[in-house]
């Protein structure tokens, strides 16, 4: 990642751990996909279908007659990049530009372009019965570079973290995530310490632990989640589906 989105990715999960409550929690995600140059938001967590993940947002940026319009026209019947964002179960950016040819798109890129959008990056998350997931959107049609949608990324993720530590969320999520299932209960407690901003030290003293059973454990669980650091670890947990 580049160091100007991975500096900004840093910052995000910074900004969004340190989160009191669940107007916090809106400020700093909106701050951090500010610093990535979008305008508005959604994000849900733990949503056990398409139109609660939708219709009751955990933090939402959108503009109350937009979201009033996407309502009353019933678009989650027909949101062509809901549908995608469902069956595939992955991140990925999209323009108004796209897509020419595909009427019902177009007919969906009309209404959004009538509410001020024309393009963004929407990450969705499963977690056992439940989804998750942002929507980021910018006023102008353009695309968007890997670094910009894998910072996206992390920022749901770090969001979802927080939210389930708030008790925003679901509490069974960890459990039913495959992340869940790869960490041992230890594992689980000392990751959430890391990202409360607890150094391993930190820990050792809070789990009543030495240091160097820590570093073990940490080690294990950047291993077993395929990462490099503790910050990727955080950002991921709950991503692994």
């Amino acid at each position: 990642m580049h160091n100007k989105y991975l500096f900004l990715s840093e910052k995000a999960v910074e900004q969004i751990r340190s989160a009191k409550d669940k107007d916090e929690l809106g400020n700093a995600i909106s701050r951090a996909l500010g610093d990535l140059g979008f305008q508005s938001f959604h994000f849900s967590c733990f949503k056990k279908d398409k139109d609660e993940l939708v219709y009751d947002p955990t933090c939402c940026a959108w503009a109350g007659d937009f979201f009033e319009a996407y309502r009353r026209e019933d678009w989650n019947a027909a949101n062509p990049l809901l549908r995608r964002s469902i069956l595939e179960c992955n991140t990925f950016a999209w323009s108004a530009a796209d897509n020419p040819t595909d009427t019902d798109y177009q007919r969906y890129m009309g209404f959004l372009r009538d509410g001020g959008i024309q393009s963004g990056v929407i990450v969705h998350v499963a977690t056992g019965n439940t989804m998750s997931g942002i929507s980021a959107e910018m006023a102008t049609a353009q695309s968007f570079s890997l670094d910009i949608v894998k910072a996206v990324s992390i920022v749901t993720q770090a969001a979802m973290m927080r939210a389930e530590l708030l008790g925003i969320g679901k509490a069974s999520a960890i459990e039913e995530s495959i992340a869940g299932r790869l960490l041992t209960a230890t594992q689980l407690e000392i990751l959430k310490w890391a990202a409360e901003g607890k150094s391993n030290s930190d820990i050792a003293t809070i789990m009543g632990m030495s240091k160097r059973g820590i570093d073990y454990h940490m080690g294990e669980i950047l291993r077993k989640l395929g990462v490099a650091t503790r910050i990727q670890a955080i950002s991921t947990y709950f991503g692994q589906r």
